[in-house]
């Protein structure tokens, strides 16, 4: 069959053929829209060296049922330039298990833009050892507001500390118990005036303490303040409660003045 013949044809035409008819066609030579169309069914009759052959340009026109239908043996002998093709939008639609197929070097090559196609519950799904691969700083804040405190708390010590103030402030009220005290205590002053209100109150004495009396403390917004509970002050340092700027102690309400001054 010649290419113009092989082109001829529909997705549907292609996905209905018998296995030994899909395994003769040469699949680097089918347009974009043919293999947008390829189904689950489709793929499955392609054979490793068809799968192989598929070119980069290609790649991205794939369906997320298509991309399913490949075995994980097979997505794995990918090579780099090849997963490097997968767009964002693919990468969001696959299952977990699909997922869990790729290996940890393609997990760790996965772009800004494919990371940020990720959904925040496959985030929440990846074991600590993938979820360390990923370039923290590439996650949006959509998808750090969705992150759970299981998986927040499963974070590198230092992935936290790549996160940008707008970073920080999206992560949940919820999932701020998976912030360590070591994370908090090495906030910067920009992550540490990103806190909002609801995020102060989400978080224990324990946890509060942990601010710094030189970046933590003194960098919080007045509006922040609004969620500083009693017992958190009374968790703090002299050294701590030092460190209150004028300007935040002039909005804090009768109880914190008290609680601050005794």
């Amino acid at each position: 069959m010649s290419t113009a013949q092989l082109q001829g044809l529909t997705a549907i035409q292609i996905n209905n053929l018998p296995g030994p008819s899909v395994q003769a066609i040469d699949i680097s030579a089918m347009s974009t829209t043919q293999v947008a169309g390829l189904d689950a069914t489709g793929v499955g009759k392609l054979t490793t060296t068809q799968v192989a052959a598929i070119a980069e340009a290609q790649i991205p026109f794939l369906s997320t049922a298509a991309i399913e239908s490949l075995l994980p043996a097979i997505l794995q002998d990918w090579s780099s330039t090849e997963f490097a093709a997968l767009v964002g939008t693919q990468l969001g639609g696959l299952s977990t298990t699909a997922l869990h197929s790729f290996s940890t070097t393609q997990l760790g090559s996965l772009s800004t833009t494919q990371v940020q196609g990720l959904t925040a519950a496959q985030l929440n799904d990846l074991p600590p050892e993938s979820l360390h691969l990923l370039p923290i700083a590439s996650f949006s804040t959509s998808q750090v507001a969705g992150l759970s405190a299981t998986t927040v708390e499963e974070l590198t010590a230092t992935q936290p500390g790549a996160f940008s103030a707008a970073q920080i402030g999206a992560v949940s009220s919820a999932a701020m118990s998976g912030l360590t005290t070591t994370v908090l205590s090495n906030l910067t002053a920009s992550q540490a005036a990103a806190l909002t209100p609801f995020q102060i109150a989400a978080m224990s004495a324990t946890s509060f303490a942990a601010l710094t009396s030189t970046t933590g403390i003194p960098s919080l917004s007045t509006i922040a303040l609004a969620g500083m509970s009693t017992a958190k002050i009374e968790a703090l340092s002299s050294e701590q409660i030092a460190a209150f700027t004028t300007t935040q102690v002039a909005v804090l309400m009768p109880e914190q003045l008290y609680a601050l001054l005794t």
